[in-house]
């Protein structure tokens, strides 16, 4: 069973890099980051929540898969969203990278 989930979260990630990428030069860099940061933030929270709630029901012996199931959709929807947001959109990499060299242009360069 958790090759099969490996094997599905391989799918989903590389459909996700898919639409990042062909995404990439059409969305607006700094608002995906942005976007993208919240929303997977709140997604790892949600995924937290659940495999916490599946370790206590599993600890006292009542073993809900609904549970179970909304822990590994959550999971899956957190890579997804990621991989669209911030991964293949490369804003994770050049908007750092603008930012300093922005400032560098700006304050002109450093003293050594």
């Amino acid at each position: 069973m958790q090759f099969s989930l490996n094997v599905l979260n391989q799918f989903i990630s590389a459909a996700g890099a898919f639409l990042g990428m062909s995404l990439s030069d059409r969305m607006p860099r700094r608002k995906v980051l942005v976007f993208g940061t919240i929303v997977v933030a709140f997604m790892l929270f949600i995924t937290g929540g659940l495999s916490k709630l599946w370790v206590e029901n599993a600890n006292t012996g009542t073993v809900d898969p609904r549970v179970g199931h909304a822990a590994v959709i959550s999971y899956f929807s957190f890579w997804f969203v990621y991989v669209v947001t911030i991964r293949y959109t490369y804003a994770y990499r050049s908007y750092s990278f603008q930012v300093l060299f922005q400032l560098h242009a700006i304050a002109g360069p450093v003293p050594r």
